[in-house]
């Protein structure tokens, strides 16, 4: 009962029949006649990976086999897309592994930029101004390339990268100290230029999160600094809890969230300063907490808004947009209700939500016009 309250394409009349996916497929295949839907009810092997370009794990917690998964993938002589996503009540993450080489066509989408310049400075290294009524819109490190520059023929078809000085102004990785005299005219252009990135293995990421050129995590909320680090941490902490158990932490079971405390506080204690390593500055045992009290349950909500991110990472390895390196842990444990609030599950599909928010909360809900 309790899958009907986040899956929407599950009825009452599944319960105790049908798999969630054997309950969804009729519903999911007619949404696109060109994609393929089906259901594989056999166990998941290297041989069956093999076939695919990329594959998607979603709430599974088998580290070892994650691992072994994850290792396959990204060892083919063509590296299988790995996407890993999972939604633990209010906390949810995804983690992307595209290889250890992977080549971005386009990093952002967008059509390239250009500008009219307004002078071309002799110095090292050499300054570009554009016009005052129009931003260059350039980024540090975007290649562009110059034409119809009249007075300095040496920058003509040439490409550059920049560094961005203000919105009309930049200069370019060369010294025009000696060039010819700027006189007037010319445009600039970006040249979308592919970028090779490299992504480390799921468990590497999971001891050391970090690499060249993300230095940090994402932290899509910055009102809760150094969140991430201790999310990450956290769900290091379910992964080595489920090895234990084969299971997640009860619901609002307040021994299994004091063993999930003290499992985190072990593996933050034992975080040795290195390169890529992330550490909990300060353990707050309320988020471990509620990780631990609502890891069983789902929200719709949260299952459609980590959906649409894996969704949209799915799509970028085609070499289009610049995809996740590699995490993004996100929580809502703000949403919690303020004091006591009666939790007992009542079989109904609304359990998840009563576990997470109250029955007080979910009569208010229903009672809504």
């Amino acid at each position: 009962m309790r899958d009907l309250g986040s899956n929407f394409y599950c009825h009452e009349s599944d319960v105790g029949k049908k798999t969630r996916a054997e309950a969804s497929i009729h519903y999911l295949k007619p949404l696109n006649p060109y994609v393929e839907v089906s259901v594989y009810g056999g166990e998941i092997t290297h041989n069956f990976l093999h076939q695919f370009d990329i594959v998607i794990f979603t709430d599974f917690y088998d580290r070892k086999k994650l691992i072994d998964f994850n290792h396959f993938c990204r060892t083919r002589e063509k590296p299988i897309g790995f996407i890993y996503a999972g939604s633990l009540g209010l906390y949810g993450f995804t983690f992307v592994d595209y290889g250890p080489h992977f080549s971005v066509l386009d990093k952002d989408g967008e059509d390239p930029k250009s500008s009219i310049i307004a002078m071309i400075t002799n110095d090292n290294p050499g300054q570009i101004a554009t016009h005052e009524d129009k931003r260059h819109g350039f980024i540090d490190g975007d290649c562009v390339r110059f034409r119809e520059v009249e007075g300095m023929p040496e920058i003509n078809g040439k490409e550059f990268t920049t560094k961005v000085i203000s919105p009309i102004a930049f200069t370019i990785n060369q010294d025009t100290t000696n060039w010819s005299k700027y006189i007037r005219n010319g445009v600039v252009e970006q040249i979308k230029v592919p970028q090779t990135i490299k992504f480390k293995s799921l468990e590497d990421s999971l001891r050391a999160p970090l690499g060249p050129g993300f230095p940090d995590l994402e932290n899509p909320d910055l009102e809760k600094w150094g969140r991430p680090e201790q999310l990450h941490v956290g769900l290091n902490a379910v992964l080595a809890y489920y090895e234990e158990h084969r299971r997640l932490p009860r619901l609002n079971n307040e021994d299994d969230a004091k063993e999930l405390v003290k499992i985190y506080e072990h593996i933050n204690s034992n975080i040795t300063p290195g390169e890529g390593v992330v550490k909990a500055e300060e353990i707050n045992q309320e988020v471990i907490t509620n990780i631990a009290k609502y890891a069983d349950a789902q929200t719709s909500c949260h299952a459609a808004f980590f959906g649409g991110i894996v969704a949209q990472e799915a799509v970028k390895f085609i070499g289009k947009f610049m995809p996740l390196r590699q995490w993004l842990h996100y929580d809502n444990f703000e949403l919690l209700p303020e004091g006591e609030a009666n939790k007992t599950v009542i079989n109904s599909r609304y359990d998840d939500q009563i576990a997470i928010f109250g029955q007080e909360f979910q009569e208010q809900l229903m009672n809504k016009k």
